[in-house]
């Protein structure tokens, strides 16, 4: 069923039994409504797992009133418990509709968020940079390692932390690192990420000598731009081994 309609149903529904209550005047109608607008922000705030408790609680309290307030006044005719019962359940049924509509709302948030989790996981390149997200890094890291281990080559990680922690340079400081070292690595072939002040670069089929040549590159382009004789920068590079491959990977997550 169409979740928009769905939705705007329980509202109509919860409207016109809040009509209904007011139109027919029922016993303690104003009371009724003013208790129902209160109980609907509480349950709104408090937690999920107490919101039917809640709703329950509500409607046994409102129904052991009634039949209380008959029993002390001797509201024993038909037509008034009649109306008392009328009462009851027009305020059970809008208790209980707000609870649906409670719960069919954060259903609805909930696939939203899983949504928005799917289709960041599909996304190759984080937003305006050429940069792959951490997911797709992580992806194609194992399939260079399992290659790496046929072909008997070897996988070198270089992570580069930012010295600098302050939020705002270690943003520039790792917007120049990201572009310095995608005009470094071997297009189509290395890769690179980043998260939290941190770099990642993946070479494969590299040895040391390629690995010290381009961290030489990477600190002599970083001092130029920065015309700083050391970099702000902390690097960390070592060859990827077959039987903590996966692990090393995953530590970018």
């Amino acid at each position: 069923m169409n979740k928009n309609f769905v939705l705007t149903l329980l509202v109509l529904l919860i409207c016109f039994n809040s009509w209904g209550i007011y139109f027919l005047q029922l016993p303690f109608y104003q009371e009724v409504l003013m208790i129902a607008g209160i109980s609907f922000v509480l349950m709104s705030l408090i937690k999920e797992r107490f919101i039917f408790l809640y709703a329950l609680s509500l409607i046994l309290s409102y129904g052991f009133f009634l039949i209380l307030y008959a029993f002390v006044n001797k509201h024993a005719s038909s037509e008034m418990q009649v109306m008392y019962i009328q009462s009851h359940l027009l305020f059970t049924s809008l208790t209980l509709l707000f609870w649906v509509l409670l719960n069919f709302i954060k259903k609805m948030g909930e696939e939203n968020e899983q949504l928005i989790q799917k289709n960041a996981q599909l996304q190759k390149y984080k937003e305006d940079t050429s940069i792959l997200t951490v997911q797709e890094f992580v992806e194609q890291a194992k399939w260079a390692l399992t290659a790496s281990k046929i072909n008997r080559t070897v996988t070198w990680m270089v992570q580069l932390e930012i010295a600098n922690r302050h939020p705002e340079i270690e943003m520039n400081i790792q917007q120049v690192i990201e572009d310095i070292s995608q005009s470094l690595i071997r297009k189509r072939f290395d890769l690179v990420t980043s998260t939290d002040g941190h770099i990642y670069i993946l070479l494969k089929n590299a040895d040391q000598r390629y690995v010290d040549e381009m961290i030489d590159m990477l600190y002599d382009r970083m001092r130029k731009k920065f015309n700083l004789i050391v970099p702000p920068i902390i690097v960390h590079a070592a060859p990827v081994e077959e039987e903590i491959s996966v692990g090393v990977v995953e530590e970018v997550q």
